[in-house]
Parts: C-alpha cells; sequence; structure tokens
C-alpha cells in the first residue's frame, strides 16, 4: 500500500494540513523513530523505579533497639528547708534586774559550757548584796543581844526558884513567915515570864537572821546571774538581746543547739508520707550541687489519709557547714527502688494510649504501656507492659509500623541487641 502523496492532501484541512505539506516524507519517519525511542527509556525508567520500591518494601527496617532492664529509679520532689536545732537549750532571763552592758557572743557562733553569752549592768546586784549582808549583820548582833538576855533571864530564874525552894522549907517548919513564900513564888513567876520572853526574842532574832542569810545567798546569786552563760556547749540559734535594753526576769535570753546538733525542717504533702520510715537515708541534693545524707529523726502522727501538709524533721550530720536559721530549695529522694524505664523517645502512641516497638522475631509489635510520670532526664518508669529482657526501638518509634520486619544499621543478615549497662540486682 502506496503512502499517501502529502502533496495531494487537501488544503480545507487548516493548519495541520499546511504543517504536513511543510514536512517531507524522511523528515515523518525520524520523528517516528524518535518517540519509540523516547517512549522505550521511559518505560525502561519506570520499571527500575517499581523494583526498586518492591525490594523496599520488602527489606527489613534498620533501627536501634535496648533491652529492657530494671534500673535503680529515684522518686524526687522539691522542698524548701528549714536548719533548725535538733535539741535546743532555752536560757532565759534571771530575776536580776539590770541593763545588758556587754554581748560577747552573736548568733551563730559556737560556745563551750560556762562560756560567757551576756553580761548585766552589776550595780543594782552589789547593792542589793550590800543591804543583804547589812541586814545580816544587823540580825545577828540582835541575836547576840537576844542570847546574853535569855542567858541572864535563866541564870535569874534559877535564883529565884533557889529561893523559893529554900523559904517554903523554912515557912513549913514555922521559920520564915507565909508571906515571905509568897513574894519568893511571884519573884519566879515574874523570872520565867522574862526568861519567856527572851527566848522568843532570841528565836525572833535567829529567824530574822536565817531570812538575812538567806537574802545574801539571794543576792549573790543574783549578782553572778548578771553574767550569762552557755550551760551546754553548742551553737547559738537565737539571741534575742541589745546592749542597753532591759529585759524581764524569765524571758528567753538565749537559744543553743546542745552539741550543734541540727535538724532540716520541712513540709511535704501528706500523701508522701505512706512511703516513709524512720531512721532511712533521705539524700538531699542542694541548689549548689552539694549532696546530704539526713535521716529521717520522725514522722507526724494522725495523718493518715489527710490532706495538706505535715512537717518533717531530718537528723542532719555533726559536721555540716550548715548553719541554724538558714533555708535551703533542694532536690529529696522520697523513695529508691527497682524498677523497669524506658527513654521517652522510645514511646509512641496508639490511639489514646502510650505504646513502644517490641522487637519479637525480627519484627516490631507495638506493645501498649502503663507509665509513670515522665523524668527531667529523659526517661520515664513503665508501671505495666514491659519485662525484663524484652527488646525495643530505642528510637523514633513513629517511622515503624506495627508487624514490620526491623534489623540493627549495618546488619542486614541478622538481628542483634544492644544491652544497656549492666544495672545491680539490689539497691544500694
Amino acid at each position: 500500500m502506496h503512502a499517501p502523496d502529502i502533496a495531494a492532501i487537501p488544503a480545507e484541512r487548516g493548519k495541520t494540513g499546511v504543517l504536513l505539506r511543510l514536512l517531507s516524507r524522511g523528515t515523518l519517519v525520524w520523528l517516528c523513530t524518535v518517540a519509540i525511542l523516547v517512549l522505550h527509556d521511559s518505560l525502561a525508567a519506570h520499571g527500575e523505579v517499581a523494583g526498586t520500591q518492591g525490594e523496599a518494601a520488602i527489606s527489613p527496617r534498620p533501627v536501634s533497639v535496648e533491652t529492657v532492664r530494671r534500673a535503680v529509679v529515684e522518686e524526687r520532689t522539691h522542698v524548701f528547708a528549714r536548719v533548725a536545732a535538733r535539741d535546743p537549750v532555752a536560757v532565759t532571763m534571771p530575776v536580776s534586774d539590770g541593763l545588758v552592758s556587754h554581748l560577747p557572743a552573736a548568733i551563730g557562733d559556737w560556745v563551750e559550757a560556762g562560756e560567757i553569752i551576756a553580761r548585766l549592768d552589776p550595780r543594782m546586784a552589789e547593792r542589793a548584796l550590800r543591804e543583804a549582808e547589812l541586814r545580816v549583820a544587823t540580825a545577828q548582833s540582835t541575836a547576840i543581844s537576844a542570847s546574853d538576855r535569855l542567858q541572864l533571864s535563866e541564870a535569874a530564874l534559877s535564883r529565884n526558884r533557889d529561893t523559893l525552894a529554900r523559904v517554903s522549907q523554912l515557912a513549913e517548919n514555922g521559920a520564915a513567915a507565909e508571906t515571905r513564900r509568897e513574894t519568893a513564888a511571884l519573884e519566879v513567876d515574874r523570872a520565867e515570864t522574862d526568861y519567856s520572853l527572851a527566848a522568843s526574842a532570841l528565836q525572833l532574832a535567829q529567824d530574822e537572821l536565817a531570812l538575812a542569810e538567806l537574802a545574801v545567798d539571794e543576792a549573790r546569786i543574783a549578782l553572778e546571774d548578771t553574767t550569762l552563760t552557755a550551760p551546754v556547749a553548742g551553737r547559738i540559734l537565737a539571741l534575742p538581746l541589745e546592749r542597753g535594753t532591759r529585759p524581764a526576769p524569765g524571758t528567753r535570753a538565749a537559744t543553743i543547739a546542745a552539741q550543734g546538733r541540727l535538724a532540716l525542717e520541712m513540709d511535704l504533702p501528706v500523701t508522701h508520707l505512706s512511703r516513709l520510715v524512720v531512721g532511712q537515708d533521705m539524700p538531699l541534693t542542694l541548689s549548689d550541687g552539694t549532696t546530704l545524707r539526713p535521716r529521717l529523726i520522725s514522722l507526724p502522727f494522725g495523718t493518715e489519709g489527710g490532706t495538706g501538709l505535715a512537717t518533717l524533721r531530718l537528723d542532719l550530720p555533726e559536721d555540716s557547714a550548715l548553719l541554724p536559721g538558714m533555708t535551703l530549695a533542694a532536690d529529696l529522694v522520697l523513695q529508691r527502688r527497682l524498677a523497669i524505664e524506658v527513654p521517652l523517645a522510645a514511646l509512641t502512641l496508639r490511639g489514646d494510649t502510650a505504646a513502644v516497638m517490641r522487637v519479637v522475631d525480627g519484627r516490631a509489635v507495638a506493645t501498649p504501656v502503663t507509665l509513670a510520670a515522665p523524668r527531667a532526664d529523659g526517661k520515664v518508669e513503665v508501671l505495666s507492659g514491659l519485662s525484663e529482657g524484652d527488646v525495643i526501638v530505642a528510637r523514633a518509634p513513629d517511622i515503624v509500623q506495627d508487624g514490620e520486619a526491623v534489623v540493627l544499621p549495618g546488619d542486614p543478615g541478622r538481628r542483634r541487641t544492644a544491652s544497656l549497662s549492666l544495672l545491680p540486682d539490689t539497691l544500694p
């Protein structure tokens, strides 16, 4: 069959006809050949892409994995603690009334037992002592006079009794008149009265002397009390005294932490108390990085099932550099236990449930897990869903599909697991 003559194509075909008339028969053949080659290359390229995608669809996905191990988990909370004395000893103002004249000590100072804390102006106490001593001297003189009088009265009474005895005997024999005997009896009665009065006067003088001597002792004590000393060795926590003031007797002059034993006081929610035991170590990390290991001294009673805050007291070591009255911000370890934890990067969501990808027989298996609150170190405790020894996808689990084949990067031929560093089986 002969090809139509291009030149014979009618002109009424419009622009197409004009274009065809411009082409020769050889040119048309060349264009057809070029089109066939282009179509072949395109089909070949499409086949290669499809082959690559098919191969990728069946190749295991390289992932990084971790073996689940139990680790030591610390439950922490942020607290504000106050440094106080564990065994505070109060020093009260004496009965002496005087102005504070000297303050050699200050808050935070270490004092030994008997060391001077403060002095009061001793002039009033010294005057009171002099008055008491004068009273003693007067009472002693009165007592001496009363004693002399009693001795004279006693001698007079003895003589009058002897006289009465002789006169009575003479009167019985008729050698003396009855009136003389009666007179001797009256003298005895008078001597007895004088003796009783002298004895009473001596007793009063002796009582006054005893009171005066007691007043002297009190005055001496009051004079000694004008110097306030530490009753025990320790660190001064409070010293509410100022020079020139006149503190009232019996008011608190100082508070001393006996032997420097300090305690930390802090307020914690009552809900934390059920996990605490008296005597346990409760490590603290201060804001400057310093670590302390105080012991729990006591727990408040009657807070079971309650709400609000409760005050705890922790015993600080005696060599602590902390000073009474300080306020500290710290992270407190409430509890240490062995638990399973995973990186936050290993978590994914399945609907509204958290999950991790376990590696089982070379495939990723989406496993729902129950979690505790996440921590600042990038890990979270798993309460349920995983067991020790499980292998999980460690990072970017969202790119791994449930049931997808996985291997470690660089090892497409076999599966390996990367273990975490060994952890102790028991708490330290």
